[in-house]
């Protein structure tokens, strides 16, 4: 069975990569891992893509849909306007 390289426990180098990061009502950081965003999407979207036999397609529409996340201007972007990482 081939790995799926969109997997977090595959891209280790990535996990700190954000899709979306929040201060929570309890005072903790919710953080949502780009590479776990992307599976759940890509996941998500086959599901609903099977009924018409497009589950493929869909899949990798789902993984590239957020891909421009990846860019360090982006990732500076989110950190500093959620307040995350006022350093960077």
């Amino acid at each position: 069975m081939p790995v799926n390289i969109y997997r977090r426990e595959n891209l280790p180098m990535y996990a700190d990569i954000l899709a979306h990061v929040k201060y929570s009502d309890n005072g903790e950081w919710k953080i949502h891992p780009l590479q776990e965003h992307l599976h759940a999407t890509a996941t998500r979207a086959g599901e609903f893509a099977a009924a018409f036999g497009n589950r493929d397609w869909a899949e990798l529409l789902g993984y590239w849909h957020d891909l421009g996340k990846f860019h360090p201007e982006w990732q500076r972007y989110l950190r500093r306007k959620s307040g995350y990482d006022e350093e960077n």
